[in-house]
């Protein structure tokens, strides 16, 4: 069993080098539970190192059937909130709303070919819930954790 494993891993690991699903220095999201940096990928394994710098080698052969998400060829972020309202603030939801939607409307860092949406979702039993969505724009600087936090927070 354990030549098979050897063959498995090596035809994969060509295998991914044929298709790059991802790339050194990609940040990857892979089943179930690894997200970090790819630092190597090997003819057996591939090294991914996690945000709190473990490192983590997963078999090539166990890649080929893992849903691989490479967050570093994305070209949106989404900014999405669900704010929480006090109840006695309800008549105040629709100016609040309108203020929300100027913000998105006219922030230099948010896609305006995306949706920009502000709705009133529904009535809590401790607040008045209004859903935020949308999107940063396409560039590099987008999908950075800083600049999207920055743009997030604005």
């Amino acid at each position: 069993w354990v030549g098979r494993e050897i063959v498995a891993n090596m035809i994969s690991g060509v295998v991914l080098h044929l298709t790059q699903p991802f790339a050194q220095g990609d940040w990857v999201s892979l089943d179930p539970h690894i997200d970090g940096w790819v630092q190597d990928i090997g003819t057996f394994y591939t090294k991914v190192v996690q945000w709190d710098k473990r490192p983590v080698y997963v078999p090539n052969f166990k890649l080929m059937s893992m849903n691989v998400q490479n967050n570093s060829r994305m070209t949106h972020r989404r900014i999405l909130y669900d704010l929480k309202l006090r109840i006695r603030d309800i008549p105040k939801v629709p100016q609040i709303i309108r203020e929300i939607q100027a913000m998105i409307y006219d922030h230099e860092d948010v896609d305006h070919v995306q949706h920009r949406l502000v709705r009133w979702r529904d009535i809590g039993e401790y607040s008045a819930n209004v859903w935020v969505s949308c999107y940063t724009k396409p560039t590099i600087e987008g999908i950075r954790l800083g600049p999207y936090t920055a743009t997030q927070q604005s």
